[in-house]
């Protein structure tokens, strides 16, 4: 088993450390729109874990040019550049050798994006508070409020790990059977089937894929599935290890959750970044729905 989280509990006691940077990552959907997002700093204002910087998904930690010729109302996380993303590292005061804790205040997605991130750039000692926010209130973690105060300039240095990363290329390998990876789409089964309108330039799925919802993944308090249960899950799915997996979702962010599980269990597992965004907006490539043959 690979460690990709700490408890709420584990996080109180490196309370103080200054080597220690805890993210918020907190991105908010706006009006409840699926695609209409804000970030989350005044929600971060209101209420953080004590010393906690904010990192800010929406336009610091991703490439925003992704947005450009995108459909309205779409929302894509592009991956930033390593020159972008080391001077974002580096305004958050993390080192090579920082540990880092991201949470969130919602289902998780956006701290398993900051461990994506971090470990696609080389970055090993980081890890994903479980249970997020809920978590750390309910175990009694004092709540902060006010903007970040601010740190020393850090001095990361970015090693992109490219087997984290899948691109368009390896996807349509995987679906001709040219690769052997498992697409995984982790997305709700009713778009997944393409039963309802998710916003994307066309609804469905790509072709092979199977759905592992990563809402699944989930206790009822929020933390991740006992190590037992998640390997269930994903061997009902014919995941057993034996096969790599390529994770995807709308805009690559509820693919790290699967990712994150995955990567716990020991299975090599890559994200595709583009995702949905990605893959529909190209009129070349097929889309599937209704119930897999």
């Amino acid at each position: 088993m690979r460690k990709v989280s700490v408890t709420a509990k584990e996080l109180a006691q490196l309370a103080g450390d200054p080597n220690v940077v805890v993210c918020d990552a907190t991105v908010l959907r706006a009006d409840g729109e699926l695609w209409s997002t804000v970030p989350g700093y005044d929600n971060f204002v209101a209420g953080h874990i004590p010393g906690a910087v904010y990192a800010d998904l929406l336009t610091v930690f991703s490439d925003v040019t992704a947005q450009e010729g995108l459909p309205d109302g779409l929302r894509a996380f592009g991956l930033p550049s390593v020159e972008q993303f080391t001077d974002a590292a580096r305004a958050l005061g993390i080192n090579n050798d920082t540990t880092i804790v991201s949470y969130d205040t919602v289902q998780g997605q956006w701290a398993s994006r900051i461990w994506w991130l971090f470990t696609y750039f080389g970055h090993t000692n980081v890890f994903v508070l479980d249970g997020g926010f809920d978590a750390w209130k309910a175990h009694g973690g004092a709540v902060e409020t006010g903007p970040a105060v601010s740190r020393p300039l850090g001095t990361f240095d970015a090693h992109p790990q490219k087997d984290r990363l899948a691109t368009k290329q390896d996807v349509i390998a995987a679906t001709t059977g040219a690769r052997h990876d498992v697409l995984m789409n982790v997305l709700t089964p009713e778009v997944f089937r393409g039963e309802i309108d998710s916003d994307m330039p066309r609804k469905g799925r790509i072709p092979t894929s199977i759905n592992v919802p990563y809402t699944t993944l989930t206790k009822a308090d929020g933390t991740l599935k006992d190590d037992d249960d998640l390997r269930a899950l994903f061997a009902a799915h014919g995941i057993d290890g034996t096969r790599p997996v390529i994770t995807y979702c709308g805009a690559g962010i509820g693919a790290t959750r699967n990712a994150l599980a995955l990567h716990k269990l020991g299975v090599d597992v890559a994200v595709y970044d583009g995702s949905l965004i990605d893959w529909t907006s190209d009129p070349t490539l097929d889309v599937h729905t209704g119930e897999p043959a």
